[in-house]
């Protein structure tokens, strides 16, 4: 019995002078970057950011948002960046997963809401 082993990529099925179908796969694990959003309601208005001096999408607007910090939770990272872009404590009660969202790139975006 002989196995081909030649040419194979990161997936791959061929079949030359064989016996058998060699098939190698090799682990491909996305790495995707977590993001916390935060809409805030309040008597039928959303409160929204103006980027500034960020680097990424400035002079766009935005529901306060950032990244996941190590060790750091999904409820964790959204009250902090709360409290660093508005100043404002929040509690782990007033907030809510509202939608999950995939974004450019290999980015997955969390949208959080509270009312206060």
């Amino acid at each position: 019995m002989l196995i081909c082993e030649e040419g194979l990529n990161s997936f791959s099925f061929f079949l030359k002078s064989c016996d058998i179908i060699f098939v190698k796969m090799e682990k491909y694990r996305v790495k995707v970057t977590p993001i916390v959003y935060l809409m805030l309601t309040k008597e039928n208005n959303i409160l929204l950011l103006r980027r500034y001096n960020t680097g990424f999408h400035d002079g766009l607007y935005s529901f306060p948002a950032g990244h996941i910090e190590k060790d750091e939770s999904l409820i964790q990272a959204v009250i902090r960046e709360r409290r660093e872009e508005m100043g404002i404590e929040s509690k782990l009660e007033d907030l809510n997963l509202v939608h999950v969202m995939h974004l450019e790139g290999e980015r997955i975006g969390f949208l959080f809401r509270t009312e206060k």
